[in-house]
């Protein structure tokens, strides 16, 4: 059991890291401020989405004490599926509030601000996100209920049924993002968490190039959003699908 001695001894060691979280936050506010009276609409989304990413680095470390809590699971574990969501979620979001917010100052009326279509195949994307985002840990569930022939416990881990987790945030590390999930796999490289990896970072920059195109355009409103192609989106579907796959599949035990 924790002691109030061990608590407040941990205590100083949060309180400079929140103060630079505080110190940034504000920073990165002020930046965005003076962008929207500038005449460089990049620079304004730019400020946003450092905002948005130290605001979203912020709560996992209020919450779990880790920078990238945000991305740990109920397994304790860095998150494939929560990255990914992550970065959509970043991207999408920090440029519908830049857009937004050029449009209420340049726009000639108020309801002109939020007048900004979005292409049904960016819908599509983020449902295909979000589908892996909620699938992800009902498998973990029904694995969890099977058992397993190899019963693991570790200082770090131990077995819940055939998932094998963390027994503390502070254990996850960043190889879990590309590690196998169950027991007789987890010591191995996992080839469908390292193929979605590298398909969301590939379509995360495609599609930040073609949204920073749109700010750096002429145009006086922005009023829509940059389409996705069907390459893209098959790429996404196909990789989703291949990941949700393997993770159900039951692995063999020795």
């Amino acid at each position: 059991m924790t002691t109030l001695s061990e608590v407040s001894s941990a205590r100083p060691e949060q309180k400079p890291s929140l103060l630079v979280l505080v110190l940034c936050l504000l920073a990165l506010f002020s930046l965005v401020l003076v962008s929207l009276f500038s005449a460089w609409r990049l620079f304004t989304w730019g400020s946003l989405l450092a905002l948005f990413a130290v605001g979203m680095l912020g709560i996992g470390k209020v919450s779990i004490g880790r920078w990238c809590g945000l991305l740990i699971d109920e397994r304790n574990k860095i998150s494939l599926s929560r990255l990914q969501m992550t970065v959509w979620t970043l991207l999408i979001l920090s440029a519908f509030c830049a857009a937004a917010l050029h449009n209420l100052l340049v726009g000639p009326a108020l309801n002109d601000a939020l007048r900004i279509t979005f292409p049904v195949e960016l819908w599509l994307v983020m449902g295909i996100s979000v589908t892996t985002l909620l699938g992800t840990p009902l498998i973990h569930n029904v694995k969890a209920r099977q058992q397993t022939l190899q019963p693991v416990e570790t200082p770090e881990a131990i077995n819940r049924g055939r998932v094998l987790v963390n027994k503390q945030s502070q254990f996850a590390r960043w190889t879990d993002l590309f590690k196998g999930e169950e027991v007789s796999n987890s010591a191995c490289v996992d080839l469908g968490k390292v193929q979605m990896f590298y398909f969301t970072i590939i379509l995360f920059g495609v599609y930040g190039f073609a949204l920073a195109l749109l700010f750096m355009g002429n145009a006086p409103l922005i009023t829509a959003f940059p389409p996705v192609s069907d390459s893209m989106i098959g790429l996404i579907g196909i990789s989703h699908a291949g990941y949700l796959v393997n993770k159900a599949l039951p692995r063999g035990e020795a």
